[in-house]
Order: C-alpha cells, then structure tokens, then sequence
C-alpha cells in the first residue's frame, strides 16, 4: 500500500468529510449532552460567571502603581493579580503589597513610578528618561 500523506489536500477533504458526515449524524445526541451537562454541573455557571467578572477586571482601562515592601519595588499594571502572580514566579515577595494610585492614563502611572525609582526604590529601568522638578 502506498504512503499517502496526511497533509495533502486528498487526505484534508476526505478528513473533512469524514467529520461534516459524523457531525450530521450526532449533531442532536451531541447538542443534548453539551444541555445536560450545562444544567447537572453545578460549578459551570459559577466557574463562567467568575471567568466573565475576570475578564472585565482584566480589561479595565486604568493603570495601577503598586509597591512590593519586602522588595523596596514600585511597578505599574492594568491588572494586579496576574502581576502579583507573575512575580511570585520570578521569587519575589508579594505579600503586603500596596496599591499607591490608579490613572487613567498608562504615561502618568509611568511618570509616577520613574520618580519613585528616582529615590531609589527599586523597579523597572526606564533608559534615557530624565524628570526634573
């Protein structure tokens, strides 16, 4: 028996109609457990509901500037818990962490936080931005 390819464009349609002909016959059966199990799994609305109240937490349009003070850290984010999550990755210490100020807009949380690190606390390195005041 000859090698075909899986990737040709043969095996693709074949593939295809394989799946459209499946579908067509179990679209009801499928439809019907997907209803079943939507209505019997209890955590499914809670779990999706969480998920939709994250999303719009994650996408708010404001700038928060936050202060790590077992790291002497000043740093900017739209979204702080995934921030803090990401430092605890890195292996700084995120507990007690402190919401200075929240902007609307992402450059004056920048100008805040430069100025702070200006006074020596530590934080992102912005290269070649001076503040003079």
């Amino acid at each position: 028996m000859p090698y075909k390819n899986p990737n040709s464009p043969e095996a693709k349609a074949s593939a295809k109609r394989r799946k459209d002909k499946y579908n067509s016959k179990n679209r009801d059966k499928n439809a019907e457990y997907s209803r079943k199990y939507r209505e019997t799994n209890a955590g499914y609305k809670a779990n999706k509901s969480i998920n939709d109240k994250a999303f719009a937490e994650r996408n708010r349009q404001t700038t928060e500037v936050y202060y790590l003070p077992e790291e002497h850290y000043i740093g900017i984010t739209h979204y702080v818990p995934a921030r803090m999550s990401s430092h605890r990755y890195k292996g700084k210490i995120t507990e007690g962490y402190e919401i200075i100020a929240s902007f609307e807009r992402h450059v004056d949380a920048a100008m805040l936080e430069l100025m702070f690190h200006q006074r020596g606390y530590n934080g992102y390195k912005y290269d070649n931005y001076r503040i003079t005041s």
